[in-house]
């Protein structure tokens, strides 16, 4: 396929039996996946990446999520990100949103492998309908601690930075130009846009990054993660511990919403650690604040279980664990912790049953104080 690339993983190479190899690693090129399918077929390529009409919503819908979303970092940097990013120039018409998943699994046998892939954001889809391969990786295959990985990611940069262009590179991602003896192929489409259209070329916009806790750890050499350590997030000082930092309190005065990261590339010293930079901070566009953890790894199997119950401490007017922040006022009246908790399951379980949702939770008995539920 003409879409594959050959990479070799960095030293150190690795060691089978005693004896020193070298792997290979085929991957397919987003920005040449990209044009083969805008080239080939039309309907597949809007299919996947959205109709000129679909484009402008998602870029009109980030606006306006921009616009609404207040003052504070987390806004604030949402907004810079939208206003600087490099393909900002182009008509929101023409600028497909993208994203980049990473994630671990594992094969027949229970070998782990690595899988890198990317796709479209403008239109919803199941993972099979809209992700795109880029490489698979065998685990026990990785050369150098992280080197592969980072390998890859150098490539994965490199071809997002074309697709940011909307044309074929001269040169490979090493700086190699294309010619007669170097991939004569690539060298006569040097130049030519990825994907024409009558009125401008397409781009690719690099929008996200996902993947679960051990993935972006690993991803951006980050330095504080959800792992054995005090310190679990990589944009602030929340803490594992239940103190001040507590990452449980959710409150909107919760101290941890003050320590907040400041911009890309000079607020990295907080996030990443001293290894050596990832090569996905070379994507166009990159920013922090883009890289989210997968909500089936960090909620449905991660901190929901701390922090639904959280949620309703602070709802309820409860003191958050061993904090000594004074609770906010709680949305259901009563006297008693009891009676306001009964009034917050009764609500709950009419939201249940108006939603569809199903639901094992009951109210066991009428609050003493006689008052009904219906909280805000």
């Amino acid at each position: 396929m003409e879409q594959c690339q050959s990479l070799t993983a960095s030293s150190p190479p690795m060691l089978r039996n005693g004896k020193e190899v070298v792997d290979e690693i085929w991957c397919l090129l987003p920005h040449e996946v990209f044009g083969a399918i805008y080239s080939a077929t039309p309907n597949t390529f809007r299919e996947l990446f959205g109709t000129p009409a679909e484009l402008e919503q998602f870029w009109a819908e980030m606006a306006r999520t921009a616009a609404e979303a207040g003052e504070g970092r987390r806004a604030n940097e949402h907004r810079a990100w939208l206003q600087r990013h490099p393909t900002g120039w182009a008509a929101a018409s023409h600028r497909v949103p993208m994203g980049m998943h990473g994630d671990a699994g594992q094969m027949q046998g229970g070998e782990k492998v690595t899988v890198l892939s990317w796709g479209g954001l403008s239109r919803k889809g199941t993972t099979m309908d809209t992700r795109i391969l880029f490489t698979v990786i065998k685990n026990s295959e990785m050369a150098g601690g992280f080197a592969t990985l980072h390998r890859c990611f150098e490539v994965l940069a490199w071809s997002f930075g074309q697709l940011a262009k909307g044309t074929r590179p001269a040169s490979d991602e090493l700086g190699m130009v294309y010619g007669p003896d170097h991939d004569p192929e690539r060298a006569r489409l040097a130049g030519t846009p990825l994907a024409p259209a009558p009125d401008g070329n397409l781009l690719g916009a690099w929008c996200e990054l996902r993947g679960d806790w051990e993935f972006l750890r690993d991803a951006l050499n980050l330095t504080h993660h959800y792992g054995p350590g005090d310190r679990i997030c990589h944009l602030c000082s929340a803490s594992r511990s239940e103190g001040p930092m507590w990452y449980g309190d959710l409150s909107r005065g919760a101290l941890h919403r003050g320590t907040l990261v400041g911009p890309f590339p000079a607020g990295q010293r907080a996030w990443a650690s001293n290894a050596p930079t990832s090569p996905l901070c070379r994507l166009p566009g990159f920013s922090v604040w883009r890289c989210m953890f997968d909500c089936m790894h960090t909620l449905d199997l991660g901190v929901l279980q701390r922090c639904v119950p959280a949620a309703l401490q602070g709802l309820a007017g409860l003191p958050h664990g061993k904090s000594t922040k004074r609770a906010e006022p709680p949305v259901w009246p009563g006297g008693q912790k009891e009676t306001r908790l009964q009034l917050a399951t009764a609500d709950y379980l009419d939201w249940a049953i108006k939603t569809r949702v199903p639901s094992s939770s009951r109210v066991k008995k009428s609050p003493k104080d006689g008052s009904q539920g219906g909280g805000r």
